[in-house]
Parts: C-alpha cells; sequence; structure tokens
C-alpha cells in the first residue's frame, strides 16, 4: 500500500481559497468562507486593533468602490487585504508578494492557508493526471480524502502506459511500481532524464529486469522480490548547475567542481559559455571562468536533453545583472516565478508574461529580507545574495537545504560569508 500523506492543515485551504474540492478557482469567495476567514481575523483584534480594522473592512463583504455589501467579494479584493498587511517590522506595502504578506500572518499566528493552497492543489491536480493514470493502469485504486491521497491494490499488474508528455516523476513512479508487478510493462514517450537511467541502473543491481531508460520506451518485466544492495548514485546535476552559476554571477571567478559528469548538463554549459563564461572540462571535473560582465541571453525550458526546468530560476537570476536583456521562457511548470517578486525587492528588474520572463540586467543587486519560495527558487536567492551590496537574509531556508547538502559549508569554501539558522 503507498500513502502520501499530506499536511494537516491543507484540510482547510478550500475554505478559505476560493477553490472548489478539485482545486478550480472560482474567482471569488462565498459569505460562509468568508466568515471562517472573519473567525481567523478576530483572533488578532486584541493583538492590533489597526491592523485589524483595516482587513475588515475588505472582508466584511465590500467592494472596492464602496462600503455596501456585494453577493461576494473577488479574489484581486482579498489580495490586497492580505497585502494591506503590516510586517512584523511595522513596514508597510501594497505592492508586496504573497509571500512576504505570509510572514505578517504567520507573527500573528492566524493559521490562515490562504497563502499556501495553490502549490498544494497544483501538486494534487498533477498527481491526478499522470500519476492517476499510471497508478490505475497497473490495477491500483486512487483515493482522495482531503489532505491524503492513497494508493491501495491487492495486487499489481504489468500494463502498457503511455505518457501525454514525459513527466520525470510518474516515468519513476511507473517504473517503481512495475518492477515488481506481475507480467511486462511497457512505457512509452517516457522521461528520458539522467536520473531515470540511474534509477534503472539501481533497481536492475537489486534484482529488477528493466531496459531502455534514456530513452522514449521503457520495458520492465516484473519480478517477486529485489535484494539489498550498496550503490553510488550519480551526482546532482542541478547542484553542479547551480555552483555553475554561482562561478558566473561572480564577476572574474574562477570554480572547480570535482566529481560532475558534463554530459549530464550540456544545456546549462552551452548557455553559460554564450553568457561569456570559459568552461574547461577534464576526466570528473568541471572549471568555470567569469567575465567582468556576462553577456544576456534567452533560455526556454525543455524536457530533456534540452534546458533542464529546475535551472530556470537560478539561471535568471544569473541574468539579473547580465548586460542587455534576456527572455525566459518556462515550457514545463506553471507558477514557477514566484521568486522572482524577491529577486525585485533585490533590485532586479523582470517582468511577467504569462509562461515568460524578461529580464534587464541591472549593475548591482542589493541586500534584502527576502523568502523562499521553493527548493530552487531559494537556491536562487543564495545567488543573488553572493552579489548583492549589503546584508541578505533568507527566511525557509528548509526549502533549500532539502536539495543541497551541507550548502553552506561549501559556499564558506569559496570565500562566501555565510551564516545558517534553523
Amino acid at each position: 500500500m503507498f500513502k502520501a500523506m499530506m499536511d494537516e492543515r491543507y484540510r482547510m485551504a478550500e475554505s478559505y481559497s476560493g477553490a472548489d474540492r478539485f482545486g478550480n478557482y472560482r474567482g471569488y469567495y462565498t459569505f460562509e468562507e468568508k466568515d471562517l476567514m472573519k473567525k481567523k481575523l478576530h483572533e488578532m483584534k486584541n493583538r492590533d486593533r489597526r491592523a485589524y480594522d483595516e482587513l475588515m473592512y475588505e472582508f466584511e463583504g465590500t467592494n472596492k468602490h464602496s462600503r455596501g455589501y456585494s453577493e461576494h467579494f473577488t479574489r484581486e479584493e482579498a489580495e490586497m487585504a492580505v497585502h494591506r498587511m503590516e510586517n512584523v517590522d511595522g513596514t508597510r506595502g501594497e505592492h508586496w508578494s504573497f509571500e512576504q504578506a505570509e510572514k505578517f500572518i504567520n507573527a500573528y499566528k492566524l493559521d490562515i492557508p490562504y497563502i499556501e493552497y495553490a502549490d498544494f492543489y497544483y501538486l494534487i491536480n498533477m498527481f491526478y493526471s499522470d500519476y492517476k493514470r499510471v497508478f490505475e493502469k497497473l490495477g491500483i485504486n486512487i483515493n482522495k480524502n482531503y489532505g491524503n491521497i492513497e494508493c491501495i491494490c491487492d495486487r499489481i499488474i504489468g500494463e502498457k502506459i503511455d505518457f501525454e508528455f514525459p513527466s520525470v516523476g510518474a516515468t519513476e513512479n511507473a517504473i517503481l511500481a512495475s518492477c515488481l508487478a506481475e507480467g511486462k510493462t511497457l512505457i512509452t514517450n517516457a522521461a528520458r532524464e539522467p536520473e531515470i537511467i540511474d534509477l534503472q541502473n539501481f533497481l536492475n543491481k537489486m534484482g529488477a529486469k528493466i531496459k531502455g531508460a534514456g530513452s522514449s520506451k521503457i520495458e520492465i518485466e516484473g519480478v517477486k522480490k529485489l535484494k539489498d544492495v550498496s550503490y553510488n548514485i550519480m551526482p546532482d546535476r542541478i547542484e553542479t548547475g547551480t555552483f555553475l552559476c554561482l562561478g558566473a554571477i561572480n564577476n572574474s571567478s574562477n570554480i572547480i567542481i570535482k566529481k560532475a559528469d558534463s554530459t549530464h548538463i550540456t544545456p546549462i554549459i552551452d548557455k553559460l559559455e554564450e553568457t561569456g563564461c570559459k568552461i574547461n572540462i577534464k576526466k570528473g571535473k568541471i572549471e568555470i571562468t567569469s567575465p567582468k560582465k556576462i553577456k544576456a541571453v534567452d533560455i526556454k525550458t525543455m524536457p530533456y536533453p534540452g534546458f533542464p526546468t529546475d535551472m530556470q530560476s537560478i539561471f535568471a537570476t544569473l541574468l539579473t545583472t547580465a548586460k542587455g536583456t534576456s527572455v525566459v521562457v518556462e515550457n514545463i511548470f506553471e507558477n514557477r516565478y514566484k521568486y522572482t517578486q524577491e529577486l525585485i525587492r533585490m533590485g532586479a528588474k523582470i517582468s511577467i508574461e504569462g509562461k515568460t520572463a524578461v529580464i534587464k540586467g541591472v549593475r548591482k543587486l542589493y541586500g534584502a529580507n527576502v523568502n523562499a519560495t521553493d527548493l530552487r527558487g531559494g537556491a536562487a536567492l543564495v545567488l543573488a545574495a553572493t552579489v548583492a551590496k549589503g546584508t541578505t537574509k533568507i527566511e525557509n531556508i528548509e526549502y533549500i537545504l532539502r536539495g543541497y547538502e551541507s550548502l553552506d559549508k561549501k559556499l564558506m569554501k569559496l570565500g562566501v560569508n555565510i551564516q545558517t539558522k534553523l
């Protein structure tokens, strides 16, 4: 039985988000939803009356043009109310991002999951597309109940699985579920990332029968059991790319990365060379030397072997100080530009239109209090902080540490003045 447990507080997300139970936005909030929000806001009445009064103006059902009650208030009006909250340091700003406003909510312990529901429903909907189809094809029953997803079956039966999009996670889960299935499984339009090959090699060493990883077609013949093994996993190509970009963003610097595989990051190396960086590849080592000023380049994320989506935010941060204007196009995931609002606070010039980000290079970034919105977005802020004038404080570093082992120690070896505190 496979069971994915979600945080309990997400069970309340539907009540505040203006989204129905399938995660679809209605664009407005009902009075019932509004009343639930008001209950939470009443908790702050005795703590900060001024902020409470201003917030209640929006949540009482008024619109932006009058104090008369409307049948509902829009999502935009609710956002305005959140943005008008005071930060913990007493400053104000109607231009705040949701992530910045969340600091205020957390400081007053309002426990409003309004900020976080979008990512939650995105993950649920992603699971309920490719993942759901994969598991159901293999005979696994899917049950969803608020924040819980349960995958239950008596046995797994091999089947043909055809992906509409070559999803890495869905391909990996299909392989994992099929290696102990009864019969054969054929996966077509599979993801071709190096991690898929590494997973195949690992499972085959355990006794699985898998072939084809690295191509669009993977065949798995189920076995009855797997054995314990010792296995050295491949180098993290995204971490390698991150440190290469760290070398590139720090003008006239030189970094050597050991135990790296350059064949896994060809698109990243190509783009770094376009910016004017010099790359020297030796066996198991990659050396980067950056120019005094990098040049602007355009990137667009694509499935492997294209430019990786996990490097989008990191490379975009590099381009904030490039000479000229760069265009970044995100073709893999939606809502992956949240980090740009934090970079803008540091002085970056970035405009977003749909899946496209236009970045006008600036001479300098400036230290600020910023918030890691996700793993790669957080890593991007670390890169920006290394060249920013002044001190940068990054909140929610748990996101970053989840994907970068001993990041602070590695940065200190390179001369970065960094302190981490959980």
